[in-house]
């Protein structure tokens, strides 16, 4: 499973971050990520990872969901820290270093944030919970039904394409290496991924025409599959969230 790109897989589980509303969630996933952008000090990336596992913590997901990282991923994140070594600056010549530790930690902060909301939400109801967010746009003109739609067809099919990219890596590894050299074998993962994803593409535009074609952001919030309780664990979701962004700009 940690070979596996779990992004926006709903991991099934009973607990309380489950069961939260999914409209909650994506309103508080909202809110931090838009406050913390504005301030990626240390205090606020201790309560951004505080946030992170504590909801991991609280939600019970299992060790083996988180993605093993790519070995690219690795090599480009030592080479930068090499760079920020070598810049130097204040304090004791390791300036651009500890830049480049603060910029990696807010970074995958914010990603396991979205990742959290992302596991613990089931597929189908994110794109209810961002219609809900994004109807209130509407009176200052701002296409919500085009902006919800694309969502919605962007979360559906972001599992699918993954798929497909897994695929056709799996598949790459059964040719010799000796066919090709690597940018041609890179080009030609990249050609057949593409004509893979405009495939699921298609597929998926004649599925949404043959059923009426995409539905406003109204229908879309108004799902009865989505639930749409509210009660004593959103409110305390979003005042910890409200207390951890005020605490940013206090401390």
């Amino acid at each position: 499973m940690r070979n596996q790109l779990n992004l926006l897989r709903y991991v099934e589980g009973d607990s309380i971050v489950h069961r939260l509303n999914p409209r909650a969630k994506v309103l508080a996933l909202v809110v931090a990520m838009g406050v913390f952008s504005f301030d990626a000090s240390w205090v606020a990336i201790g309560f951004l990872w505080a946030i992170v596992i504590g909801g991991s913590m609280l939600a019970r997901l299992p060790r083996g969901v988180t993605p093993k990282p790519p070995r690219i991923l690795l090599i480009t994140m030592a080479f930068t820290c090499a760079l920020g070594l070598i810049a130097g600056g204040e304090p004791y010549g390791l300036g651009g270093l500890i830049l480049q530790v603060r910029l990696f930690a807010f970074t995958l902060g914010l990603l396991g944030l979205s990742l959290v909301v992302g596991w613990t939400t089931a597929t189908a109801d994110l794109p209810v919970a961002a219609a809900w967010l994004l109807t209130p746009l509407r009176r200052l003109r701002v296409p919500v039904d085009d902006v919800a739609a694309g969502l919605a067809l962007a979360v559906r099919a972001l599992p699918l394409v993954v798929d497909e990219f897994a695929t056709v890596i799996s598949l790459s590894r059964f040719r010799t290496k000796k066919q090709k050299d690597l940018v041609a074998r890179g080009m030609d993962l990249t050609a057949t991924a593409t004509v893979a994803s405009v495939r699921r593409g298609i597929e998926m535009g004649e599925a949404v025409a043959s059923r009426g074609g995409t539905p406003s952001a109204a229908d879309i919030a108004a799902s009865p599959g989505c639930p749409n309780h509210w009660g004593w664990a959103e409110a305390a979701l979003l005042t910890a969230i409200i207390a951890a962004c005020s605490a940013v700009y206090i401390l």
